[in-house]
């Protein structure tokens, strides 16, 4: 575990970004802010009726909490996010596709690339040039919809999209 945190380190500090999972799949990194101790369940459908695929928990003894679990989402649908990977201090937690509610995840923030401390820009729909707001980078947002190249946040009383590009999905880097 050690080695793969060097590893990611040195990558954030060359490369700027921060993906865990590679660019194999149409998706952005987000974190788990689910509290609970028995984990997060994913499930096969975007429902508390799914069945339930996997619990990702986090690891009682790293002292992380809430957080040191990653997940990668590739869709939305009804306040639930579709993820195709989760990832932990133990390594793989989950891998196939499930769904997990929109609430117990989160994602951070940050300007165009080269310019990470700059605020994401706030647009009213994917793929549109009108721009109605920033949000400060390193800002943790709620992912409220999701194509491949944008993400819907919530952030305070704010709605609209981002550029996926502007989506730091770690908790404990900037990702610059």
């Amino acid at each position: 575990m050690i080695v793969k945190v060097l590893i990611c380190g040195l990558l954030i500090a060359f490369c700027g970004t921060l993906n865990l999972f590679g660019q194999d799949d149409c998706g952005v990194d987000a974190y788990v802010i689910d509290k609970d101790p028995k984990g997060l369940n994913v499930r096969d459908q975007p429902s508390v009726k799914g069945k339930v695929l996997a619990t990702l928990k986090t690891d009682p003894n790293s002292g992380d909490g809430p957080g040191s679990i990653l997940v990668r989402v590739t869709g939305y649908s009804n306040g639930w996010v579709k993820i195709v990977r989760a990832y932990g201090d133990s390594g793989s937690l989950f891998e196939g596709t499930g769904w997990v509610s929109a609430k117990m995840v989160a994602t951070g923030t940050m300007g165009p690339i080269g310019q990470y401390n700059k605020p994401a820009d706030l647009y009213a729909a994917s793929n549109t040039n009108r721009k109605i707001g920033t949000i400060p980078s390193e800002s943790e947002v709620s992912i409220a919809g999701f194509t491949c190249n944008w993400v819907k946040v919530k952030y305070k009383r704010k709605i609209g999209w981002i550029k996926a590009s502007n989506v730091c999905g770690s908790p404990v880097t900037s990702c610059s």
